[in-house]
């Protein structure tokens, strides 16, 4: 053989390329290798296709056409025809741009529009694209396919019964941001293209579109946290990606639908947007929504007052749409989106509040083994591990009450682990702290899917190291212990699924219980079900942080799985510490170090800071706590570690600053310490420097930058603890 085992196993710790490469060489070599038994090898699962990042598969009912191929990447898009599609009659035609912030998503977003469209005389289509987590790229990249999109729609429209002169360009919140962008802005196209062949539509449909990345000529109406979401997510001047920078008086026909109680793209942005569209006498067209949130037009999402109760958002949507579609001659008739089947189905759902419960409760390999403990020794220890859900009195006050009620001669110890803002890092490294130092511990949840996606905003590689970290922690040095995996849910969250795609945090903490047999809760997935079903609605749920409803959803569904395995248990325990893990870089060994024992110059103080005279919001639990601390550019201090990661965890106040660092004198590299909740509030972060070291010592050098944020008022470094992953 001309690869040993080892050798791939090396291979598997280059990159996610190499992890995927690696895992199936091991799989084909494991039934091959000459004196071994094939049932005794433990190989890692070959990776899924990534939660939430679209869907390669044929979509029913649409043809598939490859519209563009970069490398191995073939990029698709899935084209609805009228049911009468005559070949000498030239239909008009609409390619739609799934949302996502250029870095996930779905072209599945779309089906129902393209259905319905279909249905009055179309040529409908959804289109794929490459994105940021799945593919690398900046949304620069995102616009080049957009437009390539409509370029290959026209170059082939008699081929496919399309009027080349009008096709129109649609899509939602990022992928608006596209659409509108083909219409706008001259830059990124192919250059191997025919570029005599136009990529502008001849009319745009826009649904909460990020049409303004920066402040135009003075103007104030960009929240600071967007701008930060912006900052983070491209690598150029936001101007040249931004549409309101690059309006003309030439721009197609155009119409844009925004929630007036949007939190996620600023409804001033779109307003003038529109303004600027009217006063340069194009024909654009605003519907307002009052008191919609961001992506309420999605199929299946119910709308608010003063729509029509039962009503949903997307049939009202729907109708302005085709409304604006026949204005300029795309269409013609009355809308019949009162009798589009398939949203009637979603109002009429037989389904009962019980069973859309039960269908997210998902039962593994690793059955709970903790009531024949609670119920022959009397003795139990449960224990709760997250964010701010976990801490507030919620749905963890309402289980522990259940268990003692139905173990009432039981001694209970419950142990209260969650920390506001926390996420699955931030929980690698403290598990060993706050959960296992307690003793044996027969049951504990994990809930971290709400802090991993809009506070950290991690990636899928981060949710997923720092995941399977804790999983394989726990059942490394603790083998008997129950878990459960927990995903709550926000509106962005709620969004992805209702493009049928899973968001990147909870579906890669799933992809994490499905592959150790790890039992998990989806209260998300419950939850949008319920909504679309209007058993439940996201106010009555009660938002991020859930009131009393929400909370007994949650406590319901977590009591259903102890119900249903109160009387089976294993007979033997499963050896997940002998499996080989998904991503060798995760945080099962990350652990905290006192950076007390850090080697500093005169410019740190390791101290309790005097919070009181410090600007900023401050939570208490961090009050008698000491930290290691500066203000002064050029302070420095070095750390010697063994490991292959090393992070630093923090406070980042309205004054954080940003820091440099060399590892084995290396090259200096900058993190910004600053998060984009730190402008009211000392925000507890984990920021990991390197995550892919060598196992070995290293050395590492940290001072403070001169360079700051532009929305810091300082350089501030406040550090409680120093994160290294290593044995």
């Amino acid at each position: 053989m001309l690869f040993s085992i080892q050798t791939l196993l090396r291979l598997r710790s280059c990159n996610r390329h190499c992890n995927a490469l690696a895992i199936l060489m091991l799989l084909v070599f494991s039934t091959i290798l000459p004196g071994q038994n094939p049932s005794h090898h433990l190989v890692a699962g070959p990776l899924k296709l990534q939660p939430g990042l679209g869907n390669p598969l044929p979509m029913q009912g649409s043809v598939r056409e490859v519209y563009k191929q970069v490398g191995d990447v073939e990029l698709s898009l899935y084209i609805y025809h009228p049911a009468t599609h005559p070949a000498d009659e030239l239909k008009p035609a609409i390619v739609f741009f799934f949302g996502g912030g250029w870095a996930g998503g779905t072209p599945k977003q779309f089906i129902p529009h393209c259905e319905y469209l279909a249905s009055r005389g179309m040529v409908a289509v959804t289109a794929d694209y490459r994105v940021k987590n799945k593919h690398g790229v900046w949304p620069q990249s995102c616009i080049a396919d957009a437009k390539s999109a409509i370029r290959y729609l026209r170059k082939n429209a008699k081929r496919l019964g399309i009027d080349p002169n009008r096709i129109a360009a649609g899509g939602g919140s990022a992928g608006g941001h596209l659409a509108a962008a083909t219409g706008t802005i001259s830059e990124f196209d192919e250059p191997t293209e025919d570029l005599q062949i136009s990529s502008k539509p001849n009319a745009m449909v826009l649904f909460n579109p990020a049409l303004m990345l920066a402040e135009l000529d003075g103007s104030d109406l960009l929240p600071e946290s967007f701008e930060m979401k912006v900052a983070e997510k491209i690598n150029i001047a936001a101007t040249r990606l931004s549409p309101v920078h690059h309006v003309s008086k030439h721009l197609p026909p155009t119409i844009i639908f925004h929630g007036q109680a949007d939190e996620e793209v600023p409804y001033a942005s779109s307003k003038l947007f529109h303004e600027k569209l009217v006063a340069l006498k194009c024909n654009s067209q605003m519907r307002s929504h009052a008191g919609q949130a961001h992506g309420f037009f999605n199929f299946g999402r119910k709308a608010l007052p003063p729509v029509p109760q039962g009503v949903s958002n997307f049939v009202e949507t729907t109708r302005e749409m085709d409304q604006f579609l026949n204005s300029i001659g795309y269409l013609v008739g009355p809308p019949s989106i009162d009798y589009f089947a398939t949203d009637a189905q979603i109002a009429t759902s037989p389904q009962t509040k019980e069973e859309i419960l039960k269908k997210h409760i998902h039962l593994r390999e690793l059955p709970l083994r903790c009531q024949k403990k609670f119920a022959e020794q009397k003795t139990g220890r449960v224990a709760f591990l997250g964010g701010s859900i976990t801490e507030m009195n919620g749905f963890r006050p309402l289980v522990c009450q259940w268990l003692q009620e139905k173990y009432p001669e039981t001694e209970f110890d419950f142990i209260s682990s969650g920390i506001a803002s926390t996420c699955s890092t931030t929980g690698a490294g403290r598990i060993k702290d706050d959960v296992l130092s307690h003793g044996q511990i027969d049951l504990l949840f994990i809930e971290e899917a709400v802090n991993d996606d809009s506070d950290a905003t991690h990636p899928a590689q981060r949710c997923v190291r720092g995941m399977e970290g804790m999983v394989r922690r726990v059942k490394r040095e603790s083998p008997a212990t129950d878990l459960v995996l927990i995903y709550f849910t926000n509106p962005g969250m709620l969004d992805a699924i209702a493009q049928g795609a899973w968001p990147i945090s909870s579906g890669s903490h799933d992809h994490i219980a499905s592959y150790y047999g790890v039992s998990s809760i989806n209260i998300a997935g419950c939850l949008s079900d319920l909504i679309q079903t209007n058993l439940m609605t996201w106010e009555q749920y009660g938002g991020v942080h859930p009131k009393k409803p929400g909370n007994k959803l949650a406590a319901d569904m977590v009591i259903e799985l102890l119900k249903q395995t109160e009387t089976s248990w294993p007979t033997s325990l499963k050896d997940v510490s002998a499996m080989l893990p998904l991503d060798s870089c995760n945080y099962e060994f990350l652990h905290w170090n006192s950076p007390k024992f850090a080697t500093t110059d005169s410019q740190w103080k390791f101290h309790q800071p005097d919070w009181k005279n410090i600007p900023g919001s401050f939570r208490t639990r961090f009050g008698k706590d000491t930290f290691l601390t500066s203000s002064d550019p050029g302070a420095q201090f070095e750390f010697d570690f063994q490991g292959r990661a090393f992070g630093l965890y923090v406070l980042a106040g309205p004054d954080a600053g940003t820091i440099e660092y060399r590892v084995d004198g290396g090259h200096w590299k900058s993190q910004d310490l600053y998060h984009h909740f730190s402008k009211a509030l000392h925000y507890p972060r984990t920021v990991m420097l390197e995550e892919t070291l060598s196992n070995k010592k290293h050395h590492i050098e940290i001072r403070i930058s001169k360079e700051k944020n532009k929305l810091s008022t300082g350089h501030a470094v406040r550090i409680m603890q120093i994160a290294v992953n290593g044995k």
